[in-house]
């Protein structure tokens, strides 16, 4: 009978043990999450302060008020045009290179099809290695902003001057390589403005990211009818040259304005 007891004893104990722990484990992680919550609304709440921003109390819910305080911060409106400008090349490189090819080169459309596959794989190679690399920098100690900056100009100017030779090419080989240089610099922005959306709007993202994305359709509207318009009238070049003039501008706007102040 002792030895029953004991032997009952002896399973009970390790149950009600292995209990408290996972008792114990679930309520650390519960409180690991209400800490770092708390953390990024602590952060939230100084970096609005920072910036002149009310307290983040008063826009818990989306209204209009609060769409007008994302769409005219002035960083949100560097991320907006950064990413406008990454759709102009997307939706115009994406509708008119075929073409382009087909008339540039001499190629028949299968043809074009199949040199127009190759700088899209770069392209999504280049997203995946641009988002390792700012991250990589980031845990060296280089500021959060300095990467995204850099990363965005290094994207889009390095997209306009790729765009600018790809006009002047003179071969389909030369071309294929300036268009893949193009995406793959274009690929960048991983780690610039796409990423800066959760520096400045931990709490937000969701909100901000919608509207950045509603503004960067506006290229798949307007962009595809213009270009072809300009290369109706004149020739591929100004369909070139006036995505190379949106990637600067855009750089040159989100270098200057971009932050990583957390805000909303």
């Amino acid at each position: 009978s002792s030895s029953s007891s004991s032997s009952s004893s002896s399973n009970a104990g390790p149950g009600t043990n292995s209990s408290g722990i996972a008792n114990g484990s679930n309520s650390s992680s519960r409180i690991h999450k209400s800490s770092s919550s708390d953390q990024i609304d602590s952060n939230v709440e100084k970096g609005r302060s920072k910036v002149g921003l009310e307290s983040k109390a008063t826009d818990n819910h989306f209204s209009l008020q609060s769409f007008v305080a994302y769409a005219t911060h002035i960083p949100c409106l560097a991320i907006f045009i950064a990413h406008f400008t990454f759709a102009w090349n997307h939706y115009v490189l994406l509708m008119w290179i075929p073409s382009f090819f087909v008339q540039k080169f001499g190629l028949d459309l299968k043809q074009a099809g199949t040199y127009s596959v190759v700088p899209y794989i770069i392209k999504l190679a280049g997203s995946i290695v641009g988002g390792q690399l700012a991250d990589k920098a980031v845990m060296l100690g280089v500021r959060v902003v300095v990467v995204r900056k850099v990363f965005n100009a290094v994207a889009l100017l390095g997209c306009a001057g790729s765009l600018i030779m790809l006009s002047v090419s003179e071969s389909i080989e030369v071309g294929v390589n300036w268009l893949s240089m193009a995406l793959g610099c274009l690929s960048l922005t991983t780690g610039g403005h796409s990423a800066n959306i959760l520096d400045i709007a931990p709490t937000k993202s969701g909100l901000i990211m919608g509207i950045s994305n509603t503004v960067a359709t506006i290229p798949g509207v307007i962009a595809v009818p213009i270009s072809g318009f300009l290369y109706s009238r004149f020739d591929w070049s100004y369909v070139f040259y006036l995505a190379a003039v949106l990637d600067v501008a855009g750089a040159v706007f989100y270098t200057m304005f971009a932050s990583d102040v957390p805000t909303f």
